[in-house]
């Protein structure tokens, strides 16, 4: 009868959904990290998992089933208690770690670097990560050729002019000769450090001492990695490469508490508290599928033809690309390519004197 047919197809949509997305995470599991039949995978979530935690490791699962991964999955606690998480990384040196958990440990990351895992953290992901029309199903391939014709591009630069026509008008001389640029792809991860998903960016560590102008952001997002558009824009001022005032109506208030909290816990645990203002990233999104609009920063930040700059801690855990400085947060402040300019220099008299730079963004078409 009609009415059973009706009362079983959001069961059929879901069962069709959730297989398509397996064909995306194992495409990403084989292809992006190279996992083949019985290398270990640790997965860890938290030990009353969120409903978007079990979607993500339903999916892992399905993976393992089919391409024989060895699936080792771990409940951690949000408190940071991490023995059974310590096992695994120990035991399977060198192996990848999927960290779903809401725990965000700072052990973790002492792990990893102890043991050789790598770690990949979905910071605010959504249960649809690996949806067949989302950022982890843009082509490996294609994304790799951008990023590479970017890395060239990038490569002589000692400064940008970032500009757009709401404002943002920003000078970032670049360290070019002490730090390089990195692409994230997920394809080569380094023992011992860490990367996202989404995946899809090119970003190195500025000047963090030099870096002055006026930033006004169109959105907020905060150290829980959630991204939403401002209801008003939020003016950000640097000099030296550190934030002196946030200015605006109710999200510049948001923002400017977020960050004296993470001030304050740098002072609490003997760091430098204005380190959470100090200039830490500069990136540009490469992948194609990505949303600049969606609500996680991690996948605003991967959006093709868009620049984030971050501010806070700069110890990315990759070599030739660190900052000077860690601290208690790092946020990403994202630009959108709504009219985005984006002139660069390669060599310190033209960027000084703001001559024979060269566009890498033209009015928000990205130019490759």
């Amino acid at each position: 009868m009609p009415a059973e047919v009706g009362s079983h197809a959001p069961q059929e949509e879901r069962a069709t959904n959730i297989q398509g997305e397996i064909v995306v995470a194992r495409n990403v599991l084989e292809t992006n990290l190279g996992l083949r039949e019985g290398d270990p995978l640790i997965t860890l979530v938290d030990k009353d998992p969120s409903k978007t935690q079990k979607r993500l490791l339903k999916v892992i699962q399905g993976v393992s089933q089919r391409s024989g991964v060895d699936l080792h999955p771990v409940s951690v606690s949000p408190k940071g208690h991490f023995s059974e998480a310590k096992q695994d990384m120990e035991a399977n040196r060198d192996s990848y770690v999927i960290d779903f958990s809401s725990a965000y440990g700072e052990e973790i990351y002492k792990m990893a670097k102890k043991y050789g895992n790598r770690i990949i953290f979905p910071l605010g992901a959504g249960a649809e990560l690996f949806s067949p029309t989302g950022p982890m199903a843009e082509d490996i391939r294609t994304l790799q050729e951008r990023l590479n014709r970017l890395e060239a591009t990038l490569k002589d630069a000692v400064g940008m002019h970032i500009t757009t026509p709401y404002g943002t008008d920003m000078s970032l001389p670049l360290r070019h000769l002490e730090r390089r640029w990195f692409k994230e792809t997920c394809t080569d991860i380094p023992a011992g450090a860490y990367v996202n998903w989404p995946f899809g960016e090119i970003f190195t560590t500025p000047d963090e001492r030099n870096v002055n102008g006026k930033l006004v952001l169109l959105s907020r997002d905060n150290a829980d990695g959630e991204h939403s558009q401002a209801k008003a824009p939020i003016h950000v001022n640097v000099r030296d490469g550190v934030i002196t005032s946030i200015q605006g109506e109710e999200d510049a208030r948001i923002l400017r508490k977020d960050m004296a909290k993470s001030a304050k816990q740098d002072a609490k645990d003997h760091n430098n508290p204005f380190d959470v203002y100090r200039i830490a990233e500069i990136g540009i999104g490469a992948n194609s599928k990505a949303k600049a609009d969606a609500s996680a920063t991690i996948e605003a930040e991967k959006a093709l033809g868009t620049v984030h700059l971050a501010f806070g801690d700069s110890q990315h855990e990759l070599e030739g690309v660190e900052g000077f400085k860690a601290a208690a947060s790092h946020l990403d402040f994202i630009i959108p390519n709504a009219g985005l300019s984006v002139e660069v220099f390669n060599h310190p008299d033209d960027f000084a004197q703001g001559r024979n730079g060269w566009n890498l963004f033209t009015a928000g078409g990205l130019n490759l």
